[in-house]
């Protein structure tokens, strides 16, 4: 019987509806996470001599550097993302999240280690919370959401366009 049961749910015109719902809502959420996630945080150029060590980082790989370092990175590389586990006046030692190459592929590394040489890099920018961007981010989430809910009259809210008394059918009387 339960069967029977849920087979009619799914059917129905309320599980039609309800399964509706509940694609929009992940497709809603997920451009929520995207947005939140692209906000949060921000690159802020740094001189080349700062110090670096345990922060998360994004070089900018020269000319140079990228025929060297086509061995560790492969060719083309643009960009490396990464924690600064060492600095000396040499270089560092990044473990490597995301590598950008210049004809703009983002490839996900899971931490593995690189030695990077000074003479190989041409600028830096290190990952910083962006404060006024988060909160923005969250605003806009939460008015979507709103929007979103007050929209489908989830709580019953408003009025439905079908609401109102009752029309009455026309009478014909016939002798």
């Amino acid at each position: 019987m339960s069967q029977r049961h849920g087979s009619l749910v799914r059917g129905s015109r309320f599980g039609r509806t309800i399964l509706v719902i509940v694609r929009r809502a992940r497709i809603v959420g997920t451009v929520a996470a995207a947005l939140l996630a692209s906000s949060c945080y921000s690159y802020t150029s740094q001189p080349i001599n700062a110090g670096l060590l345990q922060e998360n980082a994004e070089f900018r790989i020269s000319d140079v550097g990228r025929v060297a370092l086509v061995d560790q990175l492969g060719p083309g590389a643009q960009t490396v993302e990464g924690r600064v586990v060492r600095e000396d006046a040499s270089g560092w030692a990044l473990q490597v999240s995301r590598l950008t190459t210049i004809r703009g592929e983002s490839y996900t590394w899971l931490g593995e280690r690189i030695e990077l040489p000074r003479t190989s890099v041409e600028g830096v920018a290190r990952k910083t919370f962006d404060r006024p961007r988060t909160i923005v981010a969250m605003a806009m989430i939460t008015g979507a959401v709103v929007a979103f809910v007050l929209s489908r009259n989830l709580f019953g809210w408003g009025s439905d366009a079908e609401s109102g008394p009752p029309s009455i059918p026309p009478v014909s009387i016939r002798y």
